[in-house]
């Protein structure tokens, strides 16, 4: 498949990010015919029967590229981006899944998501059902502590928000507190020598570069494992690019748990241990 710089449906004109009008037109359409209940591979089949391109360098669609479309919430807008869906077709779209058993997903999205949830309450594992909307509904079958408007499609679009606002301000990824501890105790004391070594009257270089390794060496010994996650996160955060809709990549890569909460609200906990809410979003 062909990579683009841009979503499908937009274009960059004069550096700035517009709606490319025949593109857009037809994302509208993939939307509408999934709405109606059309499949990935029907949708597919009646885009190359009419020979849309998908870009210049690939001509022929398939059903990733379809689900890449379906899933990408940029498309109801954003500081950037200019809107070429409601968000209410964005959602009605999310939910257009079968009514009975357990909701399936086609675009990997969910089983991700499915995989990494916890109650926020008991922090048992939870279940999906689909409720009369057939919208994929969370369950928590050791205390039921989860709310009846907890659904799927709002977690991803609530991780969707999240996941862009801590790439967007990294400073947000922020290691818990420490405790005071054993080597805590001894970077203090290594400092504390190798301030007095240089500043000695009666200095001595080689006593001042041991001090000074001996020093890195409390340093590194010092810098915990939250803190190391905390600086992971962050490269990673900034290697990735955004290619909107949630990156279940980087969701894998950064995320320990995702957090329902009674009320439906979700919070994200990092690998270093920080427990980030949606309402912490700026």
């Amino acid at each position: 498949m062909a990579n683009r710089k841009l979503p499908f449906g937009y274009e960059m004109q004069r550096g700035i990010i517009c709606v490319k009008a025949a593109e857009a037109s037809i994302v509208r359409e993939i939307y509408a015919a999934y709405i109606r209940g059309m499949s990935y591979r029907q949708i597919m089949d009646n885009l190359n029967a009419q020979k849309v391109p998908y870009s210049e360098s690939s001509r022929s669609w398939n059903k990733n590229m379809v689900a890449r479309i379906l899933s990408n919430e940029l498309y109801t807008g954003n500081a950037s981006y200019p809107a070429i869906l409601s968000a209410e077709e964005y959602r009605h779209a999310a939910s257009a899944k079968p009514a009975t058993g357990t909701p399936t997903d086609t675009s990997g999205q969910a089983k991700t998501v499915r995989q990494l949830s916890r109650c926020a309450v008991c922090g048992s594992t939870l279940t999906l059902s689909a409720n009369k909307h057939g919208w994929a509904r969370w369950n928590c079958p050791s205390c039921g502590g989860i709310s009846a408007d907890a659904v799927m499609p709002d977690t991803i679009s609530a991780l969707t928000h999240i996941v862009s606002a801590i790439r967007n301000d990294r400073n947000m990824v922020q290691a818990p507190p420490h405790q005071e501890n054993h080597a805590q105790g001894l970077l203090d004391q290594s400092e504390r020598e190798f301030d007095s070594a240089i500043h000695t009257e009666a200095f001595d270089e080689s006593t001042a570069r041991a001090k000074a390794v001996s020093l890195a060496a409390a340093r590194f010994n010092a810098l915990g494992s939250d803190d190391y996650e905390t600086m992971r996160i962050r490269y990673i955060l900034s290697t990735t690019e955004q290619n909107g809709g949630l990156d279940t990549a980087l969701l894998r890569q950064i995320t320990s748990a995702i957090l329902i909460l009674p009320t439906g609200e979700v919070s994200m906990k990092l690998k270093n241990g920080q427990i980030i809410k949606g309402s912490d979003r700026t």
